[in-house]
C-alpha cells in the first residue's frame, strides 16, 4: 500500500487516472465510507426482504433507517409490518425509538389489528403492554377483536377481551358465532351457536353475502362443511365473491367441490 501511494505522488500521473486511483484508495483505506450510512433516511420497508433476519433489520434501525414513513403494501407502516410477522425484537426496537403504537395509516388499521389478524400472540401481548388501544376501529368499523375472530384466532380474541376489548365488536358487518365456528372448524362451537338460535343461512352485510358455508370453503374445513351440509342450508348462496362451489373450484379444492355438488350446489 505504501509503495502504491509513493508511486502515485512521486510520479507524474494524468489527472483522470489520478482521480480514479484516489477513489480506489478511499474505498480500500476507508471501508466505512461505503456502508456506514447506507440505510440512513431510507424507508425501512423499502429495504426489507422476506429472507432478512431480525438482526439485519435491527442493524438498519440502528443505522438510521426511516421507521415512520408509509410504504405501499398490505401493511404500510413498519410497526404494522413487523407486528404481522411476529418479529418481537423489531417491535421492541421500534417502540423504543418512539414509534406510535396506535398510529393509523390511510388504510385505517393499526399494528394491533395486523398482529391479531395473523394470530401473532406474542406481538399482540407486547403491543397491549405498550398501551395499544384494543378498541380502535379501522375504516370498516372493525376492531382487533374482529380481525382475530374472523381469522380463527380464538386465543387472541380472549387476550384482547381480557385487555378491555369489546366482545361485541366481532359481530360487525353481520358476522355471527356460527361463522366463527366454521372458520375454526369447531363443530362443538357450531352446535352451540345453532342451539342458541343461530341461523344456518345467516349472511354478512359487509362484505355482502358470506355465509357459514362460504367460511368453511375459505378456510378449508372439510369436516365442518360436511356437518353444515347435514343441517340442510341453502347450498348455493351468492356472495360478493361468488357461491361456495365457485370459491372451492377457484381454490382447486376438489374435495370441497365434490361435497357441495353432491348436496346439489351450483356455481
Amino acid at each position: 500500500m505504501k509503495r502504491l501511494i509513493f508511486h502515485v505522488f512521486s510520479r507524474r500521473v494524468p489527472s483522470i487516472r489520478l482521480a480514479f486511483i484516489c477513489s480506489a484508495l478511499l474505498l480500500i483505506c476507508v471501508p466505512s465510507a461505503r456502508g456506514e450510512n447506507e440505510y440512513a433516511g431510507r424507508p425501512i420497508l423499502s429495504l426489507v426482504r422476506d429472507n432478512l433476519t431480525e438482526d439485519k433489520v435491527l442493524a438498519m434501525i440502528d443505522n438510521g433507517a426511516d421507521i415512520q414513513t408509509e410504504s405501499p403494501g398490505q401493511y404500510p407502516l413498519p410497526l404494522m409490518y413487523f407486528a404481522a410477522r411476529g418479529s418481537t425484537q423489531v417491535i421492541e426496537a421500534l417502540l423504543k425509538k418512539g414509534v406510535d403504537v396506535n398510529a393509523v395509516p390511510a388504510s385505517g388499521r393499526t399494528a394491533l389489528m395486523s398482529a391479531a389478524e395473523r394470530g401473532q400472540k406474542e406481538a399482540v401481548e407486547m403491543l397491549i403492554a405498550a398501551t395499544a388501544d384494543v378498541n380502535l376501529e379501522d375504516s370498516h368499523k372493525r376492531t382487533a377483536i374482529f380481525h382475530a375472530a374472523s381469522n380463527g384466532h380464538i386465543d387472541i380474541v380472549e387476550i384482547l377481551e381480557k385487555a378491555g376489548g369489546d366482545a361485541g365488536s366481532k359481530y360487525v358487518g353481520g358476522y355471527n358465532d356460527l361463522m366463527f365456528a366454521a372458520i375454526r372448524g369447531d363443530i362443538g362451537a357450531a352446535e352451540k351457536a345453532l342451539a342458541d338460535g343461530g341461523d344456518v343461512n345467516g349472511a354478512t352485510t359487509n362484505p355482502p353475502g358470506l355465509t357459514a358455508l362460504h367460511m368453511t370453503v375459505m378456510f378449508n374445513q372439510p369436516e365442518m362443511l360436511a356437518w353444515l351440509l347435514a343441517k340442510k342450508p341453502e347450498v348455493t348462496p351468492k356472495s360478493f365473491n361468488g357461491t361456495p362451489l365457485a370459491m372451492a373450484l377457484a381454490q382447486k379444492r376438489t374435495d370441497l367441490a365434490d361435497q357441495l355438488r353432491a348436496a346439489g350446489a351450483k356455481e
